[in-house]
């Protein structure tokens, strides 16, 4: 599924949120777009509705930094 695989690209989210069911973290406008035509987790295949979303506060946050030695 195209969705699925952009919902679980491995890129930071710029607007992030978690399932409260699985605890896996997403990119909203992604799994939204996956939910409407799915009604699924991209991950799990749990049953998964916006109700079951929660919005991560990213205020201040940075894309973490590749460790140098």
């Amino acid at each position: 599924n195209k969705t699925q695989k952009k919902t679980v690209s491995g890129e930071t989210p710029r607007d992030p949120v978690i399932s409260k069911k699985t605890g896996h973290i997403f990119e909203k406008s992604l799994v939204l777009k996956h939910l409407e035509d799915e009604g699924k987790c991209p991950i799990t295949n749990m049953e998964l509705s916006e109700d079951d979303l929660v919005d991560i506060r990213t205020d201040g946050a940075r894309k973490p930094r590749v460790a140098t030695t």
